[in-house]
């Protein structure tokens, strides 16, 4: 360590970026410039640059002048104005004082949230702003908030590892709650497409039509068809372009409904399966809205940051930090492989509902949400499409009974004008 130079006074402070002694080496500050050669002025330089001015003469006076400009302590100034700044104002923020606060670093207690902690994180003192409160040996009350905060936090060891511990403890819960529900919803969504019996009469439906529509051409005598099928049927118009084939399916699922034929259970027989289908799948469309390379993504990242806390309490000397943490740790470790085990479970299970549904996953990577889409989006046209088909029922129906009431009036009134002749 480079030993200090002590001016006979106190001086004005240049406000550089002192570099830390670690990083010295492999520098030209290690060997090609060295400020032990530069012949320095001292009572020259103190004079121009010292925080306090000789008294002027003036005798009592003068001494009264002097006193009404006196102001409170000079301000050491250790950091820049920026960071002074910054750190000033979200440590403000945090209701505890700065000896509490290292206390609670120290023993990692849980008295800050999750949102204190992650304030807290983004003000910590780097190493440079370490090493220049920790070497001002001044008056304390020359010293800013921001700089009392990082002499204060810079005591208590390793405590960035610290924060980020009590940070994961903090919003582990929550995560956790949040993961479990997007899996719990993938799994529940495979499950309801791999039981709707509505579906597999939908499919059954649209094979047979599309085998008979492609007879006699090689995409004829199909015993499947890939899901994005699904999505082309009402491109395929009826001759007069009134209506397409979506809309005959919606008919004829009607028609079955009519007859008793659906596959609703009691009380749903007359149902007609272009309703049923959203109804045996509800979860399609929260389940679709989850990433299941994220969910697995945020799996991996829970179990890396419970592998940090442990290595972190494994190696601590504090016995208060180790035993808060250490209890957490076990807890937590417990919920994340029971986590791990349902997301491992929900996999496999979209894994081979791909496998079922005969959709290729490309490159490894399994992407439910877009089975879940492809059914949840047809599911809804399929339902409109009955919607439309009920309306234009309706509105046919009443086109006739109008013929048939004008009808009925023209011939009364022939029937009175013959009555009269």
């Amino acid at each position: 360590k480079k030993a200090p130079v002590k001016p006979s006074q106190p001086m004005r402070q240049l406000h550089w970026g002192k570099l830390p002694d670690m990083k010295v080496k492999g520098t030209l500050w290690e060997k090609e410039v060295d400020d032990s050669k530069v012949a320095i002025d001292k009572d020259e330089l103190e004079s121009l640059f010292a925080t306090k001015q000789p008294a002027k003469a003036g005798g009592a006076d003068g001494e009264k002048k002097e006193d009404k400009k006196k102001k409170g302590p000079e301000m050491a100034n250790l950091l820049d104005a920026k960071t002074s700044q910054n750190t000033g104002i979200a440590r403000a923020r945090i209701k505890q004082t700065d000896a509490e606060l290292a206390e609670t670093l120290r023993t990692g207690g849980d008295a800050m949230d999750a949102d204190t902690l992650t304030s807290l994180l983004k003000i910590l003192p780097t190493e440079e702003n370490l090493e220049a409160v920790r070497d001002y040996d001044g008056p304390e009350e020359s010293l800013s908030q921001a700089e009392k905060f990082m002499r204060a936090v810079g005591k208590v060891p390793r405590y960035q590892l610290r924060v980020k511990c009590m940070l994961i403890r903090a919003t582990f819960d929550e995560k956790v709650a949040e993961i479990s529900e997007s899996v719990s919803l993938v799994a529940q969504a495979v499950k309801e497409v791999r039981t709707s019996p509505a579906l597999k009469k939908v499919l059954q439906m649209t094979l047979a039509l599309g085998n008979y529509l492609n007879g006699g051409t090689n995409k004829g005598a199909a015993w499947g068809f890939k899901l994005d099928t699904l999505s082309k049927l009402s491109g395929t118009k009826t001759v007069d372009n009134k209506s397409t084939l979506l809309h005959y399916i919606a008919g004829l699922l009607a028609k079955e409904a009519e007859k008793g034929n659906s596959s609703g259970g009691d009380g749903e027989e007359k149902t007609t399966d272009a309703v049923l289908l959203l109804k045996q799948m509800p979860s399609l469309e929260q389940a679709l809205r989850v990433v299941w390379v994220d969910a697995g993504a945020d799996v991996s990242a829970l179990r890396g940051s419970l592998k940090q806390v442990e290595n972190a309490v494994s190696s601590d000397k504090e016995e208060s930090f180790k035993a808060a943490l250490g209890d957490f740790h076990s807890r937590a470790t417990a919920e994340e492989k029971k986590l791990a085990e349902e997301h491992a479970a929900a996999d496999k299970g979209c894994l081979d509902l791909c496998a079922w549904l005969a959709e290729e996953v490309k490159g490894g990577k399994l992407e439910p949400e877009k089975v879940f889409a492809a059914l949840h989006t047809f599911a809804l046209a399929l339902e409109k499409a009955h919607a439309f088909n009920v309306e234009a029922v309706e509105k046919e129906a009443k086109r006739k009974r109008m013929e048939a009431a004008a009808k009925a009036r023209e011939e009364e009134m022939a029937a009175r004008k013959l009555s009269k002749a």
